[in-house]
């Protein structure tokens, strides 16, 4: 028994060792590497899979939630999975949208050139008493 305890510790601590270097490796790939892209898209899967077990255990006790969870959850599940099969191939696909990779687009507003050695004032026009009333 104790073999075995201590088997499963060194195996568990292998896993998070693996995770915890996968994780990095993959935070230093560009941001448009299908690699990272595929990688991140799996560690959201596995959370809410997760997430859909760990929410498990308190709905057993309730008797109508609990059938209701036992339909939703593999349903939601396999729609999940799916739509991640379906774009994990769509990754390798040459039909793929090439991303530029950290491009920014700069919004320049329209300059309008003030006399030299002057800064550009907008002032607002002139409003006489009559109008300012009118407003309120």
């Amino acid at each position: 028994m104790l073999n075995f305890l201590s088997s499963m510790i060194w195996a568990f601590i292998v896993l998070v060792g693996m995770l915890l270097v996968s994780g990095i490796s993959v935070s230093l790939l560009p941001n448009d590497n299908p690699l990272r892209e595929l990688l991140v898209a799996l560690s959201r899967k596995l959370a809410l899979t997760l997430g859909l077990a760990v929410a498990a255990v308190p709905t057993e006790f309730i008797p109508v939630v609990d059938v209701l969870y036992d339909i939703a959850a593999p349903l939601f599940l396999l729609f999940s999975w799916g739509g991640f099969i379906k774009d994990a191939i769509a990754l390798d696909s040459p039909l793929r949208k090439k991303r530029p990779v950290n491009q920014r687009q700069e919004i320049v507003p329209e300059e309008i050139p003030a006399p030299a050695g002057q800064l550009r004032r907008i002032r607002a026009p002139k409003q006489t008493a009559e109008e300012v009333d009118s407003v309120f």
